[in-house]
């Protein structure tokens, strides 16, 4: 009988309550839309975050691209007069447009048959 009365003891420690048939319906409802609201809010304002700062950046590339297109404007005209210009460029040395030394070229290669 003494281990029964042992046994007997364990039982009494007892089990947790039994927990309630019934959730609370209402605060589960608003605490599930709540956080369905934030996550929507939170993608929302990312999306509208990310999608100025790349139009900025976008913006600002158009503005280099003008400034860049400008520049191989003043490049090829430089290029173009090189080309196609006369210069002194000192010690008796002449630069001549390019079709002009060609004729020249030309011109004393006939000379010399």
């Amino acid at each position: 009988m003494h281990d029964h009365d042992e046994h007997a003891d364990h039982h009494d420690h007892g089990l947790p309550p039994p927990e309630p048939d019934n959730v609370a319906v209402g605060p589960v409802l608003i605490w599930g839309a709540a956080s369905f609201l934030f996550v929507v809010v939170a993608i929302v304002a990312l999306g509208s975050y990310f999608w100025v700062e790349r139009l900025k950046e976008d913006h600002v590339k158009v503005g280099e691209h003008g400034t860049n297109q400008a520049k191989f404007k003043q490049l090829h005209a430089n290029e173009e007069q090189r080309l196609n210009g006369y210069k002194d460029l000192g010690e008796g040395r002449y630069q001549i447009p390019v079709q002009r030394a060609m004729e020249l070229v030309v011109r004393d290669y006939q000379k010399q048959q």
